[in-house]
């Protein structure tokens, strides 16, 4: 069943105060660092590589790809004086997508600095869309790390995608189940956290040990 989307009273500019209707396609918003990524001018070739990969992944299974990255080709089109510009595409695309899959690579066991991607966790968990998260590293924010009790949030291993994106695609599948199952709809007051009843029933609810969705809606 086609899920229906609340319709927005945001205003960024004052020219975004429109109704987004549901759509039938199925769109990931993917984000990741770009600035902190740039060597000289020069996109890191690592990163570049999965990016492409998981773009590939995700649309040979029949997902809408927006990404910014390719958008600016990688960091070769530049941004330079176009923040407005930048901030509103990125958010009307949070306001369109399904998903929204955080790319968040490391460097010496500590997160790329990503300040954009940070943002868009925050537009991603206050407008009740999914989110999956890929990163290898542990060593997080307070906020990002309990983002889960607020938001649909599940952990993907950056290993785990770049061996085999697969595990990107089911677990982009699956929080849209879980998602349109509950309608998007924010915990009761006074209700207990559907991660919080699994740990009372002895479940495991962190989504660090793996690709495990930490949904604070009721299901």
């Amino acid at each position: 069943m086609e899920r229906e989307l609340i319709p927005q009273e945001i205003s960024a500019g004052g020219h975004l105060n429109r109704q987004f209707p549901a759509s039938p396609a199925r769109t990931v918003f993917l984000g990741g660092p770009i600035q902190h990524a740039l060597h000289g001018g020069i996109f890191d070739g690592e990163m570049k590589e999965v990016l492409e990969i998981i773009i590939r992944a995700l649309e040979e299974a029949g997902f809408t790809v927006l990404s910014a990255h390719r958008h600016e080709e990688f960091g070769k089109i530049s941004m330079e004086g176009r923040s407005c510009e930048v901030t509103e595409r990125d958010f009307q695309w949070m306001l369109d997508c399904d998903v929204f899959v955080a790319v968040l690579p490391s460097v010496n066991g500590e997160l790329l600095r990503t300040d954009g991607t940070c943002i868009e966790l925050g537009w991603a968990s206050a407008l009740r869309k999914p989110v999956v998260m890929i990163r290898d590293s542990d060593r997080v924010s307070h906020l990002m790390s309990g983002l889960r009790r607020v938001s649909l949030v599940s952990v993907l291993r950056y290993s785990l995608v770049k061996a085999n994106p697969s595990h990107l695609v089911d677990e982009v599948t699956r929080a849209l189940r879980i998602y349109e199952g509950s309608a998007g709809r924010p915990a009761r007051k006074g209700r207990q956290p559907v991660h919080d009843r699994q740990e009372a029933r002895g479940g495991q609810s962190d989504p660090q040990s793996g690709p495990r969705a930490e949904p604070s809606v009721p299901l």
